[in-house]
């Protein structure tokens, strides 16, 4: 890709690493950017910590192990990474220690507390509280499967379809919002509350799918059993997977609003921009769909 790019000799950051030792030396410090030579020695790390705007980081010597949201990157001398902002980062240098160019940007969000919510958040929260709507209505009808099925191989099918819903889809759609959209909620002890009692109710609903998925196994040994089960036993069984399933609907539905109306506004009060944390969910509930299979 041609010659190496003259930012170390523009920078005044030529050099052994060694001459200089670790630490941040800002270069420029503006409010159109801040720039930063950061050195470490073998196997130091930096962070984690937090940027309100976009940052780009270049490996000037040496590699390190880069974090952005838990996703982590390995990176070369002359490799850029785009940090996005808000992003949880770190890194830890290797064997060799490493030096490297970090530009941060300032945030740009559109979101304030005294003007409410920009034309983009809107579409943020207008787009997550339709996704929340979509899975509520699919849980209802998958609910509604189980407490209409007819006989034992009919229930434990109906079964088998919600767990997997909940394992495949919520379940990982809950795990990408702990790590970027709650994890951007910060600064006072109500916030942080609302944060902590949120992931206990996500906590609630896994344990809820469990209990699911058990009804499910003991549906398929039911079915199993073919006509000596009765049908007392499948109506019993069916009774309870009907119940479970209604609960954990229900609370899903109550949770998700909390979300809606309530931590999307919050972050939006806070200053942070939603459009860049809701690319990384969708990154880290990628990760987690993939983790499940």
């Amino acid at each position: 890709m041609g010659t190496r790019p003259d930012v170390a000799t523009r920078f005044g950051v030529r050099g052994d690493m060694a001459e200089s030792g670790s630490g941040i030396q800002h270069l420029v410090e503006a409010a159109s950017c801040d720039i930063r030579r950061v050195v470490a020695g073998p196997h130091q790390s930096h962070g984690p910590g937090r940027h309100e705007g976009d940052a780009f980081v270049l490996v000037l010597e040496g590699d390190v192990a880069f974090t952005v949201d838990g996703r982590r990157h390995v990176l070369n001398a002359w490799d850029l990474l785009w940090v996005p902002a808000g992003a949880a980062r770190g890194f830890v240098a290797g064997d060799q220690g490493a030096a490297l160019l970090a530009v941060h940007l300032p945030w740009s969000g559109e979101g304030s507390a005294a003007g409410g919510p920009g034309e983009a958040d809107q579409e943020v929260i207008a787009r997550v509280t339709a996704h929340h709507a979509h899975m509520s209505a699919r849980l209802e009808r998958l609910a509604a499967a189980v407490d209409e099925a007819g006989d034992t191989p009919g229930l434990h099918a109906a079964l088998s379809t919600l767990t997997g819903y909940w394992k495949g889809e919520i379940l990982p759609h809950a795990t990408a919002e702990e790590t970027t959209f709650y994890a951007a909620v910060g600064g006072s002890a109500g916030a942080v509350a609302l944060v902590e009692a949120l992931v206990l109710e996500h906590a609630d609903l896994r344990a809820r799918v469990q209990g699911l998925a058990a009804l499910e196994q003991e549906a398929a040994t039911l079915a199993k059993a073919g006509i000596a089960a009765g049908p007392e036993a499948l109506a019993a069984l069916r009774s309870r997977a009907a119940a479970q399933a209604a609960v954990a609907c229900a609370l899903f539905s109550v949770h998700a609003r909390k979300e809606n109306e309530v931590v999307l506004p919050l972050l939006v009060a806070g200053g942070r921009s939603l459009p860049p944390i809701l690319q990384r969910m969708e990154l880290a509930f990628a990760d987690a769909k993939q983790a499940v299979h």
